[in-house]
């Protein structure tokens, strides 16, 4: 006979595995119309709901060698808790000697060190916080060159989080120290300090947000929705961290960005202003160097 459990919220729900005497249940949930498969102890999910994307008809093209964005040097971009989420397309990977910041830095040039670094190296998906005695790998073989993936990175203070395509990939033990006030957040840059080389990155970012929390995994599988980015600044379906959202700049399809002459965006034009739809006016991104494309993910 088929029984119903009870949980006492949809987190606890979302949390529980299936009991090791339901090896290969199958189970269709009709509240996220997603399909579960368990083996015993751990459940695969296939999510199905998806919505309707937003326009999405531009992303910034950064050369590897001067292009950046800066996005000023507010505390609100450097919360103790967070989480970063951004689309990038690699024209290369790096060779792991010389790592290719994904797309955001934060860091400060005084020691001891701060701030957040998110990267690609030799193919991998790292991250980087000051005052770390090494690098942290969170996931090996992640990516490919001239291929679109969704990035996110999450943060509570003791433990980053690594997702790819929405999906978890790895973390690591982790004591974050904000950067303090005067270092930029940066797109597409790993700014100079102390021995480390300026390093930008070579390929295509798009979307790119910061959280002033740490987004649940099904809030991030939400926002992949199926490769169609959506509107961050509404709770839809999982996802329901609008209020935490601090920064979110759309590289060419935001109300009010720019190319360099101050007029409306168009493939090739060099990028003047991305404004942060998050809260416009604040943390509006200056380029320098970047160019709009109309490479986008689809």
């Amino acid at each position: 006979m088929s029984t119903l459990t009870s949980y006492a919220s949809a987190a606890a729900r979302d949390s529980a595995a299936p009991a090791a005497s339901n090896t290969g249940l199958c189970i269709f949930r009709t509240d996220t119309k997603a399909i579960e498969v368990s083996d015993g102890s751990n459940y695969l999910r296939y999510d199905y709901d998806s919505f309707s994307g937003i326009d999405n008809n531009f992303s910034g093209s950064f050369d590897g060698t001067d292009d950046q964005i800066n996005c000023g040097t507010s505390n609100a971009l450097d919360p103790s808790s967070w989480t970063i989420n951004q689309w990038i397309k690699l024209d290369a990977l790096s060779n792991g000697t010389s790592s290719v910041n994904t797309s955001v830095t934060r860091r400060d040039t005084v020691s001891p060190e701060g701030g957040f670094q998110v990267y690609e190296s030799a193919g991998n998906l790292a991250y980087y916080t000051g005052g770390a005695s090494s690098d942290v790998i969170l996931k090996t073989g992640a990516f490919s060159a001239n291929t679109w993936y969704m990035v996110t990175v999450t943060h509570d203070g003791s433990t980053v989080k690594g997702y790819i395509d929405g999906s978890f990939v790895g973390s690591a033990s982790d004591t974050y120290t904000q950067g303090g006030t005067g270092t930029p957040f940066y797109i597409g840059f790993h700014a100079l300090g102390g021995s480390f080389p300026a390093i930008n990155f070579d390929g295509l970012i798009d979307e790119t947000s910061i959280w002033s929390s740490v987004l649940s995994a099904n809030e991030i599988s939400t926002i992949y929705n199926s490769r169609a980015p959506i509107d961050l600044t509404s709770d839809i379906g999982n996802y329901a961290s609008s209020n935490d959202l601090v920064g979110w700049w759309r590289m060419g399809d935001g109300s009010g960005d720019t190319d360099s002459g101050g007029g409306t965006p168009a493939s090739g034009d060099t990028i003047g202003t991305v404004k942060n739809i998050a809260n416009p006016g604040t943390h509006d991104g200056t380029a320098s160097g970047a160019v709009y494309s109309n490479d986008v993910v689809s």
